[in-house]
């Protein structure tokens, strides 16, 4: 069974940080994605809400912001930057 909820920050740098949260559907803290060599985010479909910031910097290979098309609410800050590959 797949515990739905991430409580403090998630981190991802990589490919297995991403499959980590798969399933989930509410992080109680940030969610940082950033220094990746990834090129979509698929694998948080199922993300609905962040307590905290998001935070997706630094990824120089991500095209798209597919997989959060689920997101609800992020509490706090949203910051994209540093990703020039991503489609505008």
């Amino acid at each position: 069974m797949v515990d739905d909820t991430t409580r403090g920050d998630a981190f991802v740098t990589d490919a297995g940080d991403l499959a980590a949260l798969q399933g989930v559907q509410h992080i109680r803290g940030d969610l940082i994605i950033g220094g990746t060599d990834l090129a979509e985010l698929a694998g948080l479909e199922e993300l609905r809400s962040i307590e905290g910031s998001l935070s997706i910097t630094s990824n120089p290979n991500l095209t798209q912001l597919q997989g959060l098309q689920g997101l609800e609410a992020i509490g706090r800050d949203l910051r994209v930057e540093f990703n020039p590959t991503l489609a505008g």
